[in-house]
């Protein structure tokens, strides 16, 4: 009788255990719970622990080659190389955190082959501070600095020049303010709201212009396009009230071109999303397939991406980034 009563208790304690596997088969934490019930069962005959034993072996190999089949279903992002802008795109003011969507939606990109960049005007220094006050879980892979430099992360962990785009960059932008140092010297003085513009040096040449307001830069844009008509590979790049001076050949656009040309993605699997003048140039269509703009963004960005048949997000900066990801990746 205790042989019988013995028996039965096993087959019982088979029953429960297999039927809580079958309830935990969905469960991550599958070798912990099998372990769990191969330790409850330790008092039970050998027969009985070696059934159970087989038995989640047998669960085991089933999971592993469901997790190896989902694996290699995953999809591979067709978002490849994610471009924004910092200032205006991502943030509001230096207050902004990282925002839940567009944690997931990098990390959802990162898992999948994707990368990431920051095209900015911010100096490499400056955009390094942001990104720290940003708190974003997953780093930038580039930097795009002051719409032209582009930096990558060493193995040393230093971010470094990217190639020899940089010194190329450097040796024309200072060649073209000393070429012109004069001449926009002069222009600058003779602005008709010079009372209202701070000019901007470096090493003592004039290399920008910061106004008082959005209205008088743009009155000042206008004065510029026509003063500076005849200053041959000179240009400028504008973001809200401040103006730089640059080489008509680098700019947001063509530096993400050479950054794609780098890593050896076509234009056909890069996003960019931008809010201001100074992003335009990468919003046309011609460097990046996919364009697109947060609500908060400019009338000529949106106007920009709309015409690249882009997509203008109804949420504001890092939101609208998020939903615009997240777009590109559903169609």
């Amino acid at each position: 009788m205790r042989v019988r009563e013995g028996a039965l208790l096993s087959y019982r304690t088979i029953f429960e255990v297999l039927m809580s596997i079958m309830r935990e088969t969905g469960s991550p934490e599958l070798p912990v719970f099998t372990q769990k019930y191969l330790n409850s069962i330790s008092m039970y005959p050998h027969w009985c622990r070696l059934v159970v034993r087989l038995v989640v072996l047998f669960v085991n190999i089933f999971m592993l080659k469901a997790a190896e089949k989902n694996n290699a279903a995953m999809p591979v992002s067709s978002v490849k190389l994610l471009c924004t802008d910092f200032d205006g795109t991502l943030v509001e003011s230096s207050l902004d955190r990282c925002t839940q969507e567009f944690a997931e939606v990098l990390s959802y990109q990162r898992k999948r082959g994707g990368s990431w960049v920051i095209n900015t005007g911010r100096s490499l220094p400056y955009t390094l501070e942001g990104l720290a006050q940003f708190h974003c879980p997953v780093s930038p892979d580039y930097i795009i600095t002051q719409e032209r430099e582009i930096y990558h992360l060493s193995s040393s962990g230093k971010w470094q020049d990217f190639g020899d785009w940089n010194l190329r960059c450097r040796r024309l932008h200072n060649e073209l303010l000393l070429k012109y140092q004069d001449a926009l010297e002069a222009i600058c003085k003779g602005l008709t709201h010079r009372s209202e513009i701070t000019p901007v040096r470096e090493n003592g040449i004039v290399s920008g212009l910061v106004a008082s307001s959005e209205e008088i830069m743009s009155q000042v844009t206008v004065e510029l396009d026509w003063a500076c008509k005849d200053l041959q590979g000179w240009a400028y790049q504008r973001n809200n009230v401040y103006l730089r001076f640059c080489h008509v050949d680098y700019h947001k656009g063509s530096a993400l071109k050479e950054l794609c040309r780098l890593i050896g993605f076509p234009r056909e699997v890069v996003l960019a999303a931008g809010d201001n003048f100074n992003d335009i140039a990468m919003l046309d269509g011609k460097h990046a397939a996919m364009c697109a703009c947060p609500a908060n963004a400019i009338k000529e960005v949106k106007e920009a991406v709309l015409k690249a048949d882009g997509f203008v997000a109804s949420g504001n900066h890092a939101l609208g980034v998020a939903e615009s990801v997240q777009y590109f990746l559903e169609r």
